[in-house]
């Protein structure tokens, strides 16, 4: 399979006079040229190395990008030039959904780690509330789905409809310092969206930001 193809690719680099003999490197490149794709140059491929090369076998784990856990499939099969390949769902050369879940897996963030999908939805009168909270949000890394505009509200609520993402719950509850709401019966709007949570941008939350 591919992770033990990059394994075998691995020790065979380390393996005595691969790296010091350039014809040797080039050779093995070459052969594994019609497998492996890569934008890496020859000073990249050597940082790489070093700090790959302390690293056993045996502790690389392989991540699957299809069929996960999170039932989210980051990638897709495509035909190219006549080959069946796997691209990036988002498309070709386009890994920014692939590298936010690799930097989900590799942080100590519990909000990162929880992943939470959110709603915002501007219910005040200040043009592009809720799309600079969402680039806000975004860069915490929640997994913002929409951004609309609401009725208006005098004050911001938190609609709380996955109970489980308790961290990401705490976190917006300090930046938008109000208490998240569990029953959303006066919020129909939430039917809308599903989502772990609904943000409503009220104009509290406006004139703070003024």
């Amino acid at each position: 399979n591919q992770r033990q193809m990059l394994l075998d690719l691995k020790s065979k680099i380390l393996s005595v006079g691969v790296l010091s003999n350039p014809a040797k490197l080039s050779s093995l490149l070459d052969a594994f040229g019609g497998s492996v794709q890569t934008d890496f140059q020859a000073n990249e491929i050597l940082r790489l190395y070093s700090l790959s090369k302390k690293i056993p076998n045996s502790t690389v784990q392989s991540i699957a990008l299809a069929g996960n856990t999170n039932s989210t499939n980051y990638l897709s099969g495509a035909n190219v030039n006549g080959a069946d390949v796997l691209i990036p769902s988002a498309g070709v050369g386009n890994f920014t959904n692939i590298q936010a879940y690799m930097q989900r897996l590799n942080s100590n963030d519990p909000v990162v780690k929880e992943n939470a999908s959110v709603a915002i939805l501007n219910g005040s009168n200040a043009d592009g509330l809720a799309s600079k909270t969402s680039t806000s949000l975004t860069n915490k890394g929640l997994n913002v789905k929409a951004v609309a505009t609401d009725t208006l509200h005098k004050t911001s609520a938190i609609l709380v409809i996955n109970k489980q993402k308790t961290a990401t719950l705490a976190y917006l509850q300090k930046t938008f310092k109000v208490t998240g709401v569990t029953n959303t019966g006066a919020y129909p709007e939430a039917a809308n969206y599903n989502t772990d949570f609904v943000i409503i941008l009220g104009e509290d939350v406006a004139n703070a930001s003024q």
